[in-house]
């Protein structure tokens, strides 16, 4: 961790940045996948990091994936997304309770839902970018799942738009458990500082004293 941290993720210049944190993505399915405790772990986590970003007055951004019940227009030039083409079958449809945000996350009042319907970014086709200049932002630090893809995605996505980034590093998963740390070292660390939320949350409390 650089000893500067408290100055990259500053309340006042950063976001809270949680990505597809919803009911179907973790539930039974996903748990056999990651492993139960590592969904257990990522959630009590990032419920925990959420909390103390409210405290802070940091913005909490949900960034959930949102489909058409019929799948009507979504891409299908990936092998993550040719099952759902074939079976006609969407797992996040706009509306239904399967997409939903995880209950405990909120979203709260001052959350900010900035939802995607097709890419693996959560700044493709979207309107992330604007909604976080808005609120003054220069910095992410970013949770969520998962870090095959979506937040790997992420990270080069902000960079390339000139954010700095911190992953928390118990505030994400990966496919299978031991793929996570080979993912934060090997992909994330070039693009963003992994930390802990610990390390995250201190520094949002060094800023309140």
């Amino acid at each position: 961790m650089p000893l500067d941290l408290s100055t990259v993720i500053a309340p006042e210049r950063t976001a809270l940045v949680l990505m597809d944190l919803q009911t179907v993505l973790l539930g039974d399915q996903e748990r056999a996948l990651y492993g139960s405790a590592s969904v257990d772990r990522l959630l009590a986590t990032t419920v925990r990091l959420a909390g103390a970003a409210r405290d802070a007055g940091v913005p909490v951004v949900h960034c959930p994936k949102v489909e058409r019940p019929d799948g009507r227009g979504a891409a299908v030039n990936a092998p993550m997304w040719w099952r759902s083409a074939r079976t006609g079958e969407y797992r996040t449809p706009a509306g239904s309770p399967d997409a939903d945000i995880i209950a405990a996350l909120g979203p709260e009042p001052a959350d900010l839902v900035v939802p995607r319907s097709r890419g693996a970014s959560i700044f493709t086709g979207t309107e992330l970018d604007f909604v976080l200049r808005g609120l003054g932002v220069t910095a992410l630090v970013v949770a969520g799942i998962s870090l095959n893809v979506g937040i790997v995605g992420a990270c080069i996505e902000a960079i390339s738009r000139n954010y700095s980034v911190v992953v928390a590093s118990d505030a994400v998963a990966a496919i299978p458990d031991s793929y996570t740390d080979v993912m934060l070292t090997g992909s994330i660390r070039p693009t963003a500082v992994v930390g802990t939320s610990d390390d995250v949350i201190a520094c949002w409390l060094m800023h309140k004293e």
